[in-house]
């Protein structure tokens, strides 16, 4: 079991993935005890709050453990006796034309 943050720590700089942008947007993520306390840009940390950059690396708020395969745990048993060739081939289609 993952051992919760305490205190507050402020992640600086990183690009938020926001449906509303192409590309994500810059901006800070102020976490209090392990939870997402503010989002936006510029954000004020509060005194004493570790200071953790993240200039060059893409952020996911509230998203845990997961990326692109994430939606394999929604198919389970549905492609496990798949051959590679044919997960391949069939990638495309599984992926039903997702985007950012």
């Amino acid at each position: 079991m993952a051992e919760t943050v305490r205190g507050r720590q402020l992640i600086r700089g990183g690009r938020i993935l926001d449906l509303a942008s192409p590309r994500g947007i810059e901006a800070d993520i102020l976490l209090d005890d392990g939870m997402i306390a503010e989002i936006g840009p510029n954000l004020a940390g509060p005194e004493g709050a570790e200071l953790v950059e993240a200039a060059g690396c893409l952020l996911h708020p509230g998203l845990v453990n997961a990326h692109t395969h994430g939606h394999g745990g929604l198919q389970k048993g549905m492609g496990d006796c798949w051959t590679l060739e044919l997960l391949l081939a069939a990638g495309p289609w599984i992926g039903g034309a997702r985007q950012l």
